[in-house]
């Protein structure tokens, strides 16, 4: 078990109220029997001065022996140090207290000393938590710039320049900053910034592709046979995009992107499939068309064309 959560619980083990110092033991006594509703309660005893001595021990350990002391002491944190420093100082205060016999104060500066000792140590974190947030951030990432090629992707075959909301230069700037974090080590923040540049990114990609259909006209005999034949267009692509999906790495964030597009054309096919059933074709060809229209913004957003899924 790992040496700090052995302290932890050793640490509250040990009884954190302290009555007066003038409490002794006589006065823990149960309740006077001669009373006749009185409860049977026992008043607790205050911790001993050994008891408290034993608390300081643990505290002192944790403070200036353990990992995280070690970890401290070779840090370059200004902040970290001084909140080290300054649960040093209130051990140091707890002892004098224990030394003078006031058993409360000593408990209370123990306690400060160890809350500054834990937020000391959560900005110097070990190494495995660090590779945990830099692993992170490299697949984050790989997924914004696997999500910025496929807006490029759209932005060039875009008829519609001007659908694009994306700011270039703010979005690079965000990308140093975020590069300027993760060089420091600061990986946790570098996330955060990743990930806004992602969210924006998202929403202008969305914009590109949510504009960008293909027109025809054909001449049918009848309102059913145009639906047969949309129904058609929409099936070959709902067939084609596991395909798509398999050829292609795709990375989670294109994916899920994808996958929110062919939810929303399934329930276009849905409400097509209802409306045909009750004669109405009209509606049924207008939704049948919208859910193609979703299904090709799918591959679009893969890089697949619908025609080459076809």
């Amino acid at each position: 078990m790992n040496l700090n959560i052995i302290l932890l619980l050793l640490l509250f083990a040990i009884p954190l109220s302290v009555n007066s110092a003038e409490n002794s033991p006589s006065q823990a006594q149960t309740a006077d029997p001669a009373a006749p509703d009185a409860p049977s309660r026992r008043v607790p005893l205050p911790p001993s001065k050994h008891e408290v001595a034993q608390r300081l021990g643990f505290t002192d350990m944790f403070i200036n022996q353990s990992d995280a002391a070690k970890r401290l002491e070779a840090s370059s944190n200004a902040t970290a140090k001084t909140k080290h420093q300054e649960a040093q100082g209130a051990l140091a205060a707890a002892q004098t207290a224990l030394d003078t016999g006031d058993l409360k104060e000593a408990i209370n500066k123990s306690s400060m000393a160890m809350s500054l000792m834990m937020e000391a140590a959560k900005l110097v974190p070990t190494a495995s938590r660090k590779e945990d947030a830099q692993s992170k951030y490299l697949v984050t990432l790989r997924s914004m710039n696997d999500m910025e090629a496929a807006y490029r992707r759209n932005l060039e075959s875009s008829t519609n320049k001007g659908d694009s909301k994306l700011d270039p230069d703010q979005i690079q700037r965000m990308k140093d900053a975020a590069q300027t974090l993760a060089a420091d080590g600061k990986y946790d923040e570098a996330n955060k910034v990743v990930s806004v540049v992602m969210r924006e990114i998202s929403h202008a990609l969305k914009g590109l592709l949510a504009n960008q259909t293909i027109s025809y006209e054909m001449k049918f005999a009848t309102p059913a046979d145009e639906y047969a034949y949309e129904l058609k267009r929409y099936t070959s692509l709902e067939e084609a995009i596991p395909l798509a999906v398999e050829r292609l790495n795709l990375p989670p964030s294109i994916l899920a992107l994808m996958e929110s597009y062919v939810k929303k054309g399934k329930e276009k096919r849905a409400q097509a499939d209802e409306s045909a059933q009750r004669q109405n074709f009209d509606a049924a060809i207008r939704y049948i068309k919208e859910g193609t229209e979703l299904l090709e913004t799918a591959l679009k957003a893969i890089g697949v064309s619908a025609e080459a899924a076809r």
